[in-house]
Parts: structure tokens; sequence; C-alpha cells
């Protein structure tokens, strides 16, 4: 049974301190705990760049966060921090969060190149949407990752 799912875009200024703890809870249960990838996730971008929260029947369930980033000398409009809560996936939540970011990049970041780092498992996922691995493979929090560029 599918749920809808409420989505919400968020500037730091425009998040209440309840869904700014929620939020960051909520990648820390995903990330830190559940992941067991040790990293400091308050790292400064929060703060100039956009959330898309995603909640059903109040609780937080998905978020991801898009800013404008150097990478290689250029501009791009970076999408990172997705989370989907244990509950929501294998289904087509994950799809619909990442195109909605895809979109808000789109209207934010008109005409920027999109990209940002995938976990190496998850390759083959984000090149169903147009993103390619670009770099050499890195450990991020004990995670190889790649960089990925959307090619469109």
């Amino acid at each position: 049974v599918l749920v809808e799912i409420e989505y919400s875009v968020q500037t730091f200024e425009s998040l209440t301190k309840e869904d700014l703890y929620n939020l960051l809870r909520f990648r820390q249960e995903v990330f830190v705990v559940e992941q067991s990838s040790a990293y400091l996730d308050a790292d400064g971008i929060d703060l100039i760049g956009f959330q898309i929260i995603g909640k059903s029947n109040g609780d937080i369930v998905s978020t991801a966060r898009i800013f404008k980033k150097e990478y290689n000398g250029r501009q791009i409009a970076y999408l990172g921090r997705f989370a989907l809560s244990s509950d929501f996936r294998g289904r087509h939540y994950g799809k619909e969060l990442l195109e909605l970011a895809i979109e808000l990049c789109r209207e934010k970041y008109p005409g920027l190149e999109m990209g940002g780092t995938a976990q190496v498992a998850l390759l083959g996922y984000y090149s169903q949407f147009g993103f390619e691995p670009e770099g050499e493979e890195f450990d991020d929090g004990g995670i190889p990752h790649r960089m990925v560029i959307k090619n469109d």
C-alpha cells in the first residue's frame, strides 16, 4: 500500500526548531546509526542550501538537500543527503524524491550542471536518471563513493 508523502522545501531560516531537530535526528538515524558511518553531519551547508523534507503522518520519512558548489573549477547544483526511512525503501519513494530534487535544482540553479556524490553500490540507480560517475572512488564515512554528474 502506497502512502502519500507531503513534501516541503525549506531554507535554514524557514525551518522551525522542531523540524530542524527532527531533520538532523532523521539523517543521523539513517547515515550514522543504520549505515555505521561516523561523520560530521552538521557541516554548515544546511545554512546555505535548500532542504527537501518529506513527511508522512507528521514524521520525517525522506529528505535531500541541494546547494550551489564549485567542483573542478565550475559551479554545479549539488544534490546530497538523500535519506529515506527503511519503511519506505524498495518502492517508488526514492525515485519521487530524486525527481523532486532534480526539478528543484533546475528551478533554483537554472543552467547549472547537476552533481553529487553517490554510494558506489547505488551508481546503477543514479544512472537511470542521467547521472554518470566522474573521478576516482573515495571513502566517505567508511562507505565507497564516486562523484556523479548529470548528463542532459
